[in-house]
C-alpha cells in the first residue's frame, strides 16, 4: 500500500506541477550571467530552483521509477501465488488500479503534450553570424542535424510509452492522437539527430546495456533544457567583443568553466540519445498488448509508424557496432518484430477469416493494419529514408526489413494453414453457413465493410495512402508496365483456373497485400538499374515467395510473365533475374497443373523490346506455368537491351548449375531440355555468344552454353566447339577469359564423368567426343599463355590439366586425366608437322613450362623432366603404348629441353639417366616413318626426337656422337628425311659435330651440296631427254632442294655482313648449283623443248633462291627482277604457291636489303587485289589467288609496322579495297589489320584519307585531291603505289564502296566525324556549287551519266552520290551514345567504367558543336546547291532533299530559324517530312 500511495502522490504532483510553479523563479535564460548565477544556486541549494520543464521531467522520471518498482513487487507477489497454486499466470496491474481516484488523462494537456513537443529554441542553435547558408547547414537534416532534443522531452516520452504499454491505457484515456503524434515526432527527431552522432551512441551503449536505469538527477541539473552549456559558449563568443576591462581578468576562469560545460553537454547528448533507444524499446512493446487491436485506426497507424521508424533506426545503428546481443538496438528489433507479428498474425489470423460468422469491422481493421505495416517496410526496402551510418545504415535497415517481411509472411502462411485446418474440422459438425461464399479477394473486406453502419470512424489520413499496398479494389501493380491488358479483377492476371482457393478466382485478403508488396518491389522501386539494389530485391522476393499461398504465388508468377514482356527495360531486367531464381526452386513443381495463355502476358507489338531475330514460331498458345516461365526467360536472349540479354543468359546459367548440382528430381530436371527444346536453347545461346555486339552478353552466353552442354553432354559437337574456339580470339578480354574457362570446365567435367563410368574413349563411339574438347583446348586455350591479359588463367589451367596429372602419376597407363594430358601434348606436337600450321601452341607450351619452372623449379626441372625421360625410353621398348601418348611424350621432351637445354641436361646427368635412348630414337622413328610416310604422328615424333638429340648432344659420350653423326649424314645424303625434319636433322648434325672428334662441319656440308647438285642435274637432264619431268623422282628432288636451302642457312644471322663478320659455318653453294636453281625458277627448261617445270618444284626453288639471296647481296640484286615478274598482275595463269613463295622471299629481302627492294613496292601492293582474267574473261583466278592476297596483307602490314615500308601513293586505298574483297577471309583479315595495329600506329589514318577515298575509289583521276593522294610519299621518285587494275563502277562496285565508307565511319571518333562533315561540305559540295571542275559540270545535267558518257563525268557523279550517302548515314551522326535504359543500367557482369559520365558529357558537348557547325556551315552550302540543282532539274536534287529532310527531322527548331528567310524551301522540307512520316506509318 505504501507503493500505491507513493504513486498517487507523485502522479498528483506531476499533474499539479504547472499550477504550483512559482513564476518568480523563472530566470532570464537569455542572459549568460543569470544562467551562471542560477547554476551556482543549483549547486549550493540542490533543487531550490528549476525550470518548469526540468521539474516536470524530473517528476516523470520519478514516477516511472516508482512504476518499475511497483511492477517488480507485483511480479514477486504473483510469483509466490503461482508457485503456491502451481499456476503460471503473470497478471499485470492496470492503470486504473494504480491510480484509482485519479483521472490519468489529465497528464496529456498539462504534462505530456508540452514536454513531448519540447525542443531547444532554434534561435539558440544558429551560429553567431547572420549567414543564411550557415543557418541552413546547422538545421539541415542531410548532414549532422542540430541537437534540439531535450531531456524532459525524452523523460516524458519514456513515461508515456510505458503507460501505453500497461493494461487499461485505452480505458484511462491515454490513447489520444495528439500525444501519440508528438511521440512519433520525437522518435523521428531522435532518428535524424542520431545521424552524425553514431560514435556518441556507441560510447553510451555499454553503460545503457549494463543498467536500464535513467540518468541521475545530478546529470539532469547540469544542463537545463532551454539553454545547453555548449550553446552558452557560442553566446559567449558572440558577446565577447562587448566585455569590459574588468571582465578580462576573469576570462581564463570563464574559459575553463566553458570547457567543463562543454564536456557536460557532450555527456548529456549521449545520455539523451541513449534514452531515445529506451523510448523506442517501450514503444515497440505497446502493440503487443491485446487491447491495441481496439485502438482507433488513426492511433494504430501513428504508433505502428513509430515502431517501424524505431526498427529502421536501430538496424542502422547496429551497422556501426559490434555484435552485442543485449544492446538496446537489438531489443528494439526483437520487440518490434514481436509487435508486428502480434498485430498481423496473432490478433489478425486467429482463424476468424475462415469462420462462418465474419466480422467486417475486424476484417477491415486487419487489412488496414497489414497495409500500415507493409507500407513502413516498403520505405525501408526502397532505401528512401534518412538513417544513421549513411548508405551502410540503409543497407542494414533493408536487411532487417527483409528479414521481418519474410518472418511475417512465414507466420501468416502458417496461421492461414492452421485456420483452414480448424475451419475444416468444424465444418464436419456445423451446418453450412450463408457466408460460405464470402469474399476472399484482395480488397473485398474494405468493400463489404462500407455497407455497415458500425464501421471504424473515418481516418484523418487519406485512405488511398493506407491502402497503397492493398489490393482492395485493384491489386497493386506498377502502372509503368504499359501493357494492353488490364490488371483489374477479372483481367488476365486472374484468369488462371487451377488451384484457386475460392469460387470467384480472387486471391485472399492479407496474402494479397503481401502479393502487392512483392509486385511493388519488382517495378515500383527506384534505383533498380543498379546491380546491388537489384540483387537485394531479388533475394528478398526469393525468400518471401516460398511462403506465399499457392493461389497468390500463381498470381505472382503470372505477373512475372507480364513484366518479362514489359516495354520498360528495367522491368524485364528484374524479371530475368527473378526467373533465374524461381526456376531453380523445388516448390515450382507444385505449379505443374497451372496453365497460362500467351495472350495473357504477351503484347501484339513486341518490336519495342525484341530484336528482329526473335521470330520463334511453333510455340503453343497454352502451356503449363513453369514451361511458360522458362520460355519467357529464353525469349529474353533476343531482347534489344544488352543488359537484359546478359541477365537472361546469366539466369539460364544459374538454372543449369542448379540442375547439375541438384540430386533431387524436380520438374526442371526432365521437362524442358528434351530434344527440340534443348536444341533450340543451345542454338539461341550460340547465336548470342558468337554474334552479339556486347562483350558482357557474349561472356554470359558462353558460360550458359557451357552449363547446358554439361547437362546435355550428348549435344557436345564440333558445331558448338568451333563457336567457343572462335570466342577464344575475341576482342574482349571478358569474352576470351569466359571462353577459356568454358573449355577448361568442359574438359574437366567430361573427364571426371568418364573416370566415374570407366568409359573413357578418345574419339570413339560414345555420347560425346572428349577428343573434340581436347583438341579445342590445346589449340585455343593453351595459346592464351602468350597473351599478357589471359596468361595467368591459362597457365593455371595448363598446370591443372597437363602438368600435375603427368608429374604426380607414376603409371603410364593409369588415370584418364593423364590420357587427356598426353592427348593435348600430342595435338601440339602434330601442329608442328602440319604445313602452314601456326606455331602459337608450340610457343605457348614453351612459355608455360618456362614460367612454371621459375615458380616451381623442382616440379618442372626435376619431377616432370624425369617422368618425361622415363616415358620416352619406354615408348621405344613397349609396343602397347598408344600413338597419341608417344607423340605427347616426345613433344614434352622437346619442349622441356628447348626452354633450358643445359640445365635440363645437367639434371639428367645428376639423376644418372642413360641418354643412349636419344641416340637410337631418331633411327627408330625414321624407320617407322618410312613404312608409313603419310602418318602425321610418326613425322611429329621423328622431328621431336631430332630436336631432343640436338639439345642433349653435350651429354652424350663422344663415341656415340661420332657414330650417330655418321649414320645421320648418310641419311641426309640419301634424302631420307621428310622436308619438315631436314632442318632439325641439320641442327642435330651441327651439335653432334661440335661434341664429336671432327669439330668441323665443312665436310658434310660440301657433301650435301655436291649430292644435291648431282641429283638436280640428273633430274633436269632426264627431263630434257624425255621432254617431261618424272613424277616418281619428284619427292626426292623436293627433298634435295629443301636440303640445299636449309644447309645454306646454317649459322645465319640477320645482322651478318660477309665483309666484316664472316660466319665460320657458312659455305657458299657452287655456281653450278645456283644456276640449276635459277633454271627451276624460270618455269621452262632451256633449249628447244621448253619443258614446263612443275609448280611444286618451282615453289621450292623460289624459297631456295631466296635463302641464297639472303647470304649473297649480288645474287639478290639480280634475282629481284625475276621475283617482281612473278608477282606482276599481268602475268598469265599464275600459280598461287609460286606467287606466295615469291612474295615471302620479296618480304624477307625487303628486311635484309631495304633500299634495294623499295622500288618494287607497287608490285607487292598489287598482290592485295584479285588481279586480272584471261583475254576471253572466262577464267577467274579468284580461288587461286586468295592465299596470295592474305599473304600480301600480312607481309605488307608487318613491313609497315616495322618501318621497312612507308605509306606511299595509294597504298592505303588498296588496303581499303582489300577490306571489301570477294573472299570473306581476306576481307576480315584486312579489316582486322587496318583497324588494329596499323591504326594504332597511325591513329589519324582514317580521318586523313577519308575524303580522298571518295575520289580514289571512284577513279576521279582529274581531281586535284586524287592527284595529291597518288603522289604522297614518292619524293619525286615515281615509285608510288597506283590504283591501276581496280574498277569499282556499277552496282557491285557501288555496294563495295559503301561498305568501305561504313567501315571507315564506324572507326571514327565524334571529333573526326565533325571534321569529315566539314570537309565534305566544303571540298565536295562547295566545289559543286561553283562553276569550274567536273563536280560543277555534272550538276548541270538533266540526267545521270550513262556508259557512253565521259569517264570523268561518271566518276564525278559517283563522288557526289557517295557524298550524299555518307552525309545521310547514321554512322556519321555525332553523339550516338545510347540514351535509353542500357546506357544507365549497371550490369553485374561488366567491369566498372568510372569514365562513363565523362564520356556522356563529352558526347553531348560535341553534339552541340556539331549542330552549330551544321547550321552555320553546311546549311548555307546546301541551300546554294539546291538553287543550282533546281535550275538544271538535276536528278541529284532528290539526294540533296533527302539530306535536308534528315537534318530537319533531327534539328527542326534550328532549321526553321535558319530558313526563316526562305519560306519556300522550308515549306518543301516540311511537306516532304509529313509525306515521309505518313509513308512510314502506312
Amino acid at each position: 500500500m505504501a507503493v500505491a500511495e507513493t504513486l498517487v502522490v507523485t502522479f498528483q504532483s506531476l499533474v499539479d506541477s504547472s499550477n504550483n510553479y512559482d513564476d518568480d523563479h523563472d530566470g532570464d535564460n537569455d542572459s549568460l550571467n543569470s544562467y551562471n548565477n542560477d547554476s551556482e544556486n543549483e549547486n549550493e541549494n540542490g533543487n531550490e530552483w528549476m525550470s518548469l520543464e526540468d521539474r516536470q521531467g524530473n517528476l516523470c522520471e520519478h514516477l516511472l521509477s516508482q512504476l518499475h518498482n511497483q511492477q517488480k513487487q507485483q511480479g514477486r507477489r504473483h510469483q509466490k501465488i503461482d508457485d503456491k497454486n502451481n499456476n503460471d499466470n503473470n497478471v499485470e496491474e492496470s492503470i486504473r488500479n494504480l491510480f484509482p481516484n485519479s483521472k490519468v488523462s489529465d497528464l496529456i494537456p498539462t504534462v505530456l503534450n508540452p514536454l513531448l513537443n519540447d525542443r531547444v529554441d532554434t534561435q539558440r542553435l544558429l551560429p553567431g553570424t547572420q549567414d543564411d547558408t550557415a543557418n541552413e547547414e546547422v538545421l539541415s537534416e542531410t548532414t549532422k542535424a542540430a541537437f534540439s532534443l531535450t531531456l524532459p522531452g525524452m523523460q516524458a516520452g519514456l513515461l508515456y510509452a510505458h503507460l501505453l504499454s500497461r493494461p487499461g491505457a485505452l480505458g484511462s484515456g491515454l490513447v489520444d492522437l495528439e500525444p501519440l503524434t508528438a511521440l512519433v515526432a520525437l522518435i523521428r527527431r531522435w532518428t535524424m539527430e542520431c545521424c552524425g552522432r553514431e560514435r556518441s551512441i556507441i560510447m553510451s551503449s555499454s553503460s545503457t546495456t549494463k543498467s536500464s536505469s535513467l540518468t541521475t538527477n545530478k546529470v539532469l541539473l547540469l544542463s537545463p533544457t532551454k539553454s545547453p552549456p555548449q550553446k552558452r559558449s557560442r553566446r559567449d563568443t558572440r558577446t565577447g567583443s562587448r566585455r569590459t576591462v574588468e571582465e578580462e581578468d576573469d576570462y581564463e576562469n570563464e574559459r575553463l568553466n566553458n570547457n567543463a560545460s562543454k564536456v557536460a553537454g557532450e555527456n548529456q547528448t549521449r545520455n539523451i540519445l541513449a534514452m531515445g533507444s529506451l523510448v523506442a524499446v517501450e514503444v515497440c512493446k505497446i502493440p503487443q498488448r491485446a487491447e491495441f487491436a481496439s485502438w482507433s485506426p488513426e492511433s494504430r497507424e501513428v504508433l505502428l509508424d513509430a515502431v517501424l521508424i524505431a526498427m529502421g533506426t536501430a538496424a542502422a545503428l547496429l551497422a556501426g557496432k559490434r555484435n552485442e546481443n543485449d544492446s538496446p538496438e537489438k531489443r528494439i528489433l526483437n520487440q518490434g518484430q514481436k509487435a508486428l507479428e502480434n498485430c498481423l498474425v496473432t490478433f489478425g489470423m486467429e482463424g476468424e477469416e475462415y469462420q462462418e460468422n465474419l466480422n467486417p469491422n475486424r476484417q477491415q481493421q486487419h487489412h488496414e493494419t497489414a497495409v500500415i505495416i507493409l507500407r513502413g517496410l516498403m520505405h525501408l526496402l526502397q532505401l528512401k529514408v534518412i538513417l544513421p551510418n549513411g548508405e551502410r545504415g540503409k543497407l542494414e535497415a533493408y536487411a532487417a526489413a527483409s528479414e521481418v517481411l519474410t518472418s511475417l509472411m512465414q507466420k501468416s502462411n502458417l496461421a492461414i494453414a492452421a485456420a483452414k485446418a480448424k475451419a475444416g474440422s468444424l465444418s464436419v459438425t456445423k451446418t453450412p453457413s450463408r457466408g460460405k461464399n464470402r469474399r476472399s479477394s484482395v480488397g473485398g473486406g474494405l468493400t463489404s465493410s462500407r455497407k455497415h453502419t458500425n464501421q471504424t470512424p473515418k481516418s484523418t489520413i487519406a485512405r488511398s495512402r493506407r491502402t497503397s499496398l492493398d489490393g482492395g479494389i485493384t491489386p497493386m501493380l506498377s502502372p509503368a508496365l504499359k501493357k494492353k491488358g488490364s490488371y483489374r479483377n477479372g483481367g488476365p492476371l486472374f484468369n488462371n483456373n487451377a488451384n484457386k482457393g475460392n469460387g470467384n478466382g480472387k486471391p485472399r485478403g492479407v496474402p494479397a497485400i503481401f502479393l502487392g508488396l512483392l509486385q511493388k518491389l519488382t517495378t515500383g522501386r527506384a534505383g533498380l538499374e543498379k546491380a546491388l539494389l537489384r540483387k537485394s530485391t531479388v533475394q528478398t522476393i526469393q525468400s518471401c515467395m516460398r511462403w506465399l499461398p499457392h493461389s497468390e504465388r500463381t498470381h505472382f508468377l503470372e505477373y512475372l510473365l507480364k513484366i518479362c514482356h514489359s516495354k520498360v527495360s528495367v522491368h524485364r531486367l528484374v524479371a530475368c533475374e527473378l526467373l533465374g531464381v524461381v526456376l531453380s526452386q523445388q516448390w515450382l513443381e507444385q505449379h505443374d497443373n497451372d496453365t497460362t495463355s500467351r495472350d495473357d502476358y504477351e503484347d501484339d507489338d513486341t518490336s519495342s523490346y525484341d530484336t528482329p531475330e526473335d521470330n520463334e514460331v511453333g510455340k503453343k498458345n497454352v502451356s503449363c506455368l513453369p514451361t511458360a516461365l522458362w520460355q519467357a526467360l529464353q525469349g529474353r536472349l533476343m531482347d534489344r537491351i544488352a543488359a537484359v540479354r546478359a541477365s537472361a543468359a546469366s539466369s539460364l546459367e544459374a538454372v543449369m548449375t542448379e540442375i547439375q548440382q541438384d540430386s533431387k528430381q524436380g520438374w526442371h530436371n526432365l521437362s524442358f531440355l528434351n530434344d527440340d527444346d534443348g536444341e533450340r536453347l543451345l542454338m539461341a545461346l550460340r547465336k548470342r555468344a558468337v554474334k552479339d555486339e556486347t562483350a558482357t552478353v557474349r561472356k554470359a552466353a558462353i558460360l550458359a552454353l557451357t552449363k547446358v552442354l554439361l547437362v546435355k553432354k550428348e549435344s557436345i559437337s564440333e558445331y558448338y566447339m568451333h563457336a567457343i574456339c572462335e570466342l577464344c580470339q575475341d576482342s574482349s578480354l571478358l569474352t576470351r577469359r569466359a571462353a577459356a574457362e568454358a573449355l577448361t570446365t568442359l574438359l574437366e567435367a567430361c573427364t571426371s564423368i568418364k573416370e566415374q563410368t570407366n568409359d573413357f574413349v578418345l574419339g570413339g563411339e560414345q555420347d560425346f567426343d572428349v577428343g573434340l574438347i581436347v583438341e579445342a583446348w590445346s589449340s585455343c586455350v593453351l595459346p592464351m599463355v602468350l597473351d599478357e591479359e589471359t596468361a595467368v588463367k591459362a597457365r593455371s589451367a595448363f598446370l591443372q590439366v597437363v602438368v600435375l596429372p603427368i608429374a604426380k602419376n607414376s603409371d603410364l597407363h593409369d588415370g584418364q586425366k593423364q590420357d587427356v594430358a598426353w592427348r593435348i601434348l600430342a595435338n601440339v606436337g602434330n601442329l608442328t608437322g602440319q604445313h602452314g600450321a601456326s606455331k602459337g601452341a608450340v610457343q605457348a607450351l614453351h612459355a608455360a613450362l618456362s614460367h612454371l619452372g621459375r615458380e616451381d623449379s623442382d616440379l618442372i626441372h626435376v619431377e616432370l623432366l624425369q617422368r618425361a625421360a622415363d616415358m620416352a625410353s619406354r615408348t621405344l621398348s613397349q609396343c602397347d603404348i598408344s600413338e597419341t601418348t608417344v607423340v605427347g611424350v616426345w613433344c614434352l621432351m622437346e619442349a622441356l629441353l628447348t626452354i633450358n637445354s643445359s640445365g635440363m641436361t645437367k639434371t639428367l646427368r645428376s639423376s644418372k639417366k642413360d641418354l643412349s635412348f636419344c641416340v637410337s630414337a631418331w633411327q627408330t622413328m625414321l624407320e617407322k616413318h618410312t613404312t608409313q610416310p603419310k602418318s602425321l604422328w610418326r613425322r611429329s615424333t621423328l622431328r621431336s626426337s631430332l630436336v631432343v638429340i640436338s639439345k642433349v648432344a653435350s651429354g652424350i659420350v663422344p663415341a656415340d656422337c661420332e657414330d650417330c653423326e655418321g649414320k645421320m649424314r648418310q641419311k641426309l645424303l640419301d634424302f631420307s628425311f621428310p622436308p619438315d625434319s631436314i632442318g632439325p636433322a641439320l641442327s642435330a648434325m651441327t651439335e653432334l659435330t661440335k661434341h664429336s672428334g671432327s669439330r668441323s662441319s665443312d665436310p658434310w656440308i660440301r657433301s650435301i651440296f655436291s649430292e644435291s647438285e648431282k641429283e638436280i642435274s640428273n633430274y633436269i637432264q632426264e627431263a630434257n631427254k624425255y621432254s617431261a619431268f618424272s613424277e616418281q623422282h619428284q619427292p626426292k628432288i623436293l627433298r634435295a632442294l629443301f636440303s640445299v636451302g636449309e644447309v645454306s642457312m646454317v649459322g645465319f644471322r640477320l645482322d651478318d655482313d660477309e665483309k666484316t663478320s664472316p660466319v665460320p659455318l657458312y659455305l657458299k653453294p657452287s655456281k653450278a648449283l645456283q644456276e640449276l636453281v635459277q633454271i627451276m625458277v624460270s618455269g621452262h627448261l632451256p633449249g628447244a623443248s621448253q619443258t614446263k617445270i612443275p609448280n611444286a618444284i618451282r615453289a621450292h626453288a623460289f624459297t631456295v633462291l631466296g635463302k641464297f639471296c639472303l647470304r649473297d647481296e649480288s645474287l639478290a640484286r639480280k634475282s629481284l627482277i625475276l621475283l617482281a615478274r612473278e608477282l606482276h598482275p599481268s602475268l598469265p595463269n599464275p600459280n598461287q604457291s609460286v606467287q606466295s613463295n615469291a612474295l615471302l622471299v620479296m618480304g624477307d629481302l625487303c628486311v635484309r636489303y631495304t633500299n634495294m627492294t623499295d622500288r618494287y613496292l607497287p608490285v607487292m601492293a598489287s598482290c592485295l587485289q584479285n588481279g586480272t582474267t584471261d583475254g576471253a574473261g572466262s577464267i577467274s583466278i579468284l580461288d587461286r589467288s586468295s592465299v596470295v592476297r592474305k599473304h600480301a596483307v600480312l607481309i605488307l602490314s608487318s613491313l609497315l609496322l616495322q618501318d621497312y615500308l612507308k605509306w606511299r601513293g595509294l597504298l592505303f586505298h588498296r588496303f581499303l579495297v582489300a577490306c571489301s574483297d570477294e573472299d570473306e577471309e581476306v576481307a576480315v583479315l584486312a579489316e582486322s589489320v587496318l583497324s588494329g595495329p596499323l591504326r594504332v600506329r597511325n591513329p589519324k589514318i582514317f580521318f586523313n584519307h577519308f575524303v580522298e577515298s571518295m575520289f580514289v575509289l571512284n577513279n576521279c583521276t582529274a581531281h586535284p585531291i586524287y592527284v595529291s593522294a597518288s603522289r604522297q610519299g614518292d619524293g619525286g621518285s615515281g615509285i608510288a603505289v597506283s590504283f591501276d587494275g581496280i574498277n569499282l563502277d556499277g552496282q557491285d562496285g557501288e555496294a563495295r564502296r559503301r561498305n568501305m565508307y561504313d567501315f571507315l565511319l564506324s572507326k571514327l571518333s565524334d571529333e573526326e566525324k565533325i571534321g569529315i562533315t566539314a570537309r565534305l561540305a566544303k571540298e565536295v559540295l562547295g566545289e559543286a556549287v561553283g562553276n569550274n571542275g567536273d563536280l560543277s559540270q555534272v550538276c548541270k545535267g538533266l540526267s545521270p551519266p550513262t556508259d557512253s558518257s565521259s569517264p570523268r563525268l561518271i566518276s564525278a557523279w559517283n563522288v557526289l552520290t557517295d557524298t550524299f550517302y555518307v552525309l545521310t548515314s547514321k554512322s556519321i551522326k555525332v553523339g550516338r551514345v545510347q540514351d535509353d535504359f542500357d546506357s544507365t543500367v549497371e550490369d553485374p557482369n561488366q567491369l566498372a567504367n568510372p569514365s562513363r559520365q565523362v564520356t556522356v558529357a563529352k558526347t553531348r558537348l560535341l553534339s552541340k558543336i556539331s549542330l552549330k557547325h551544321m547550321v552555320e556551315i553546311v546549311l548555307p552550302i546546301l541551300c546554294n546547291l539546291k538553287v543550282k540543282l533546281q535550275g538544271s532539274c538535276s536528278p541529284l536534287l532528290k539526294d540533296l532533299m533527302a539530306y535536308l529532310l534528315e537534318i530537319f527531322r533531327n534539328h527542326k527548331v534550328e532549321v526553321k530559324e535558319f530558313l526563316a528567310n526562305d519560306p519556300t524551301l522550308l515549306q518543301e522540307i516540311e511537306y516532304d517530312a509529313r509525306t515521309h512520316l505518313s509513308n512510314s506509318a502506312d
